[in-house]
């Protein structure tokens, strides 16, 4: 299921905050697709109200083929795919079936937002984001990020009630001979 193993209706939605500035990750777009294919998120304060805040896990990863080997900008088409020079995330339209690995970004459970060995932070000064080797951040601060007001969003609550309720309408045709 392409809405589920790719993470387009995503199990939890959640904020990115990072901890010595704590300062939180916002997608700069609205909601929706991007008309340039890409975008850009930056350190911003952790507004109860701001739905651009909100993140999920997404992007197929290829070896399991289940979700997630990346991270979605809530409510539109965009997944991290780096730091940018100008101390911004760079987003890009997501690679669902998990085909770019520039998306491969995942939050360990040691707070760590980790793309292979890359590991993304705060500068010393804490305004701008940047990327390094994950060693180059241990014993400083800037490099840990912690998942805030993690919920169901609405429109997974409904699939799953929709699934409840009309088992009927997501069964699986068999073909015919």
């Amino acid at each position: 299921d392409i809405y589920v193993d790719g993470g387009l209706l995503p199990g939890e939605i959640f904020k990115l905050r990072e901890d010595s500035s704590g300062m939180c990750l916002r997608f700069e777009g609205g909601a929706g697709t991007s008309q340039t294919g890409e975008g850009s998120a930056a350190l911003s304060p952790c507004d109860a109200k701001d739905d651009r805040l909100f993140w999920h896990l997404g992007n197929t990863d290829r070896a399991t083929r289940k979700c997630c080997s990346g991270l979605h900008a809530w409510n539109t088409d965009q997944c991290f795919t780096g730091a940018r020079a100008d101390g911004k995330v760079e987003t890009g339209v997501c690679s669902v079936g998990g085909l770019d690995g520039r998306q491969e970004w995942s939050l360990t459970s040691a707070g760590q937002l980790l793309r292979g060995s890359t590991c993304m932070g705060v500068s010393s000064a804490g305004q701008r984001i940047v990327s390094g080797a994950c060693l180059s951040f241990r014993g400083k601060s800037g490099g840990k990020w912690t998942k805030l007001e993690a919920r169901v969003p609405l429109e997974t609550e409904l699939y799953h009630a929709a699934m409840r309720d009309h088992p009927e309408l997501f069964a699986k045709s068999l073909p015919r001979r």
